[in-house]
């Protein structure tokens, strides 16, 4: 590497030194490079030596290290596309050098590629595109302009929290994504902060009941037509949502080949590609229920839709009116309403209260984890709560007579013992005052059956040959040629207690 100032003849022939430093070094390729640098030869210094720090890390094949990552985003443009030019670091590194907006066009190329639906593709393009607004470049996004952003929506636009926090979620992947791919050093959305939504809900569901859920059949089986449906054709969609929890773009998506009907059981085959977490999903029927589809799908196409479902929001439109028509209130006086989606949280809702396992329930409605399962579709029913309130004792009743004893023991009255059974509740008693841990009175005792008094622990001759030294002790033998082994247990002393030699 050298630096050094060129020098140059003007139009009158003079020669002159340039007034900054260039530094001249040889690339991978061992092509010699020249790149202007700093007025000041220190810093054109130190900047040639992290230009051959890229070229070795070229060289090495090595990604770029943080120092190195940091250095280039602080870089200008002309700098960053020259070293791109001389193939240093690679064009889509040049984080500078493209637009905000740039970025996140590749961003949401890479989710149809990884097979993200086009909803969800669409909602993550709009709301980074809100955010680009407010910095053009990759430098300008900031972990201040991020907050004051949020804060403005929440301010302005009176988002809810769970909005709020969809909002983080895209800028933290969308900031990752920038680090995994080497566009950025380090992600400014670290440090921003998750709302608790359930203190803010804006739209909370509930399940139906039973008796709800029944008057919108019978109802809707015999409404008019509404865009494009027949009463039944609804009523049939309905009970298909209740009983399996398909969400209705996916039923949406069904054909009348989905529907094996003859088989043992029915299922319904949805391919992964209409599902919302991609993976392939079998969903066993009723078999009513299998009967009843097998009778409306009886005249349709094996490609052919298996419901005339109209677009999106005309679905909320047609279940308004289908429940007005029922004399079912959308919302309930809490707040909570009743979508479309509620047919699926009505399925999780009465597994939950059939009693059904857990991992049971997480399997039927395809959840990918058990916590979502029971937080979110674990609702308890009114007719379960009251059922449950029903089995609490009724502290209205008068108390019952009962006397207990000092020591907290029940009387012989309320065990239902008379008098003549004082014996068998003093040996009770004994007993529980030995497993208690209460002292119990030594008693020295004659092999031969006669009691011997309270006191100091003697000697009692035993078959003219063996002797008691002590309760616990050896018995050893008179002569001393034999020595057993008496240490006593609880047991043991307790059958020398009250087995009788006492």
């Amino acid at each position: 590497m050298r630096v050094f100032k060129s020098s140059y003849r003007d139009n009158h022939g003079v020669t002159h030194k340039t007034k900054s430093f260039y530094i001249e070094l040889r690339d991978h390729r061992r092509i010699i490079r020249r790149l202007p640098a700093f007025t000041d030869k220190n810093q054109s210094l130190a900047l040639g030596r992290t230009i051959q720090e890229l070229v070795s890390n070229r060289l090495s094949g090595e990604g770029l290290t943080p120092a190195l990552a940091r250095w280039l985003e602080n870089q200008s443009d002309s700098t960053k596309a020259t070293l791109g030019r001389w193939g240093l670091i690679e064009q889509t590194k040049l984080t500078g050098s493209k637009s905000l907006r740039e970025h996140i066009a590749d961003w949401v190329e890479s989710l149809r590629a990884k097979g993200v639906t086009r909803a969800r593709v669409r909602v993550a393009a709009y709301r980074l595109n809100r955010v680009a607004a407010k910095a053009a470049y990759w430098t300008q996004l900031t972990p201040e302009l991020l907050r004051t952003f949020l804060k403005e929506l929440l301010e302005t636009e009176n988002a809810s929290a769970l909005t709020h926090n969809g909002y983080v979620q895209l800028i933290r992947q969308f900031c990752q994504w920038m680090v995994r791919e080497g566009r950025a050093a380090q992600s400014p959305a670290l440090s921003l902060p998750m709302l608790n939504a359930k203190t803010d809900r804006r739209h909370v569901r509930r399940a139906f009941s039973v008796q709800e859920l029944r008057t919108l059949l019978a109802a809707t089986s015999t409404g008019p037509e509404r865009y494009g449906m027949s009463g039944n054709e609804r009523a049939v969609m309905y009970r298909l949502a209740t009983e399996t929890g398909l969400r209705a773009g996916e039923i949406r998506c069904l054909t009348r080949q989905c529907f094996k009907l003859d088989d043992a059981p029915p299922v319904i085959e949805l391919a992964a590609e209409f599902t919302k977490n991609r993976q392939y999903a079998v969903i066993e029927l009723r078999p009513d229920t299998a009967a009843m589809l097998k009778e409306f799908l009886a005249d349709k196409l094996p490609m052919a839709a298996a419901f005339n479902m109209p677009p999106r929001w005309n679905i909320i439109d047609i279940l308004k009116a289908d429940l007005k028509a029922a004399a079912i209130p959308y919302a309930d006086d809490q707040g909570r309403v009743l979508d479309f989606h509620s047919l699926r949280h009505t399925c999780g809702a009465w597994l939950a209260a059939s009693g059904a396992h857990p991992k049971v329930i997480q399997s039927i409605m395809r959840h990918s984890t058990i916590t979502l399962t029971m937080d979110t579709y674990g609702h308890r029913l009114m007719e379960q709560e009251s059922q449950a309130l029903a089995k609490l004792p009724d502290l209205s009743l008068p108390p019952e007579n009962q006397s207990l004893r000092a020591t907290g023991t029940h009387d012989v009255s309320i065990l239902g013992q008379g008098e003549n059974n004082a014996p068998a509740c003093e040996e009770k008693s004994r007993r529980s005052t030995w497993r208690s841990g209460m002292d119990f009175p030594r008693i020295r005792t004659n092999l031969d059956g006669q009691k011997a008094a309270k006191g100091d622990i003697h000697k009692t001759r035993m078959d003219g040959e063996e002797s008691i030294d002590s309760i616990g002790d050896s018995v050893k033998a008179a002569e001393g040629t034999r020595t057993l082994d008496l240490s006593f247990t609880k047991a043991s002393l307790y059958q020398l207690s009250y087995g009788g030699i006492m």
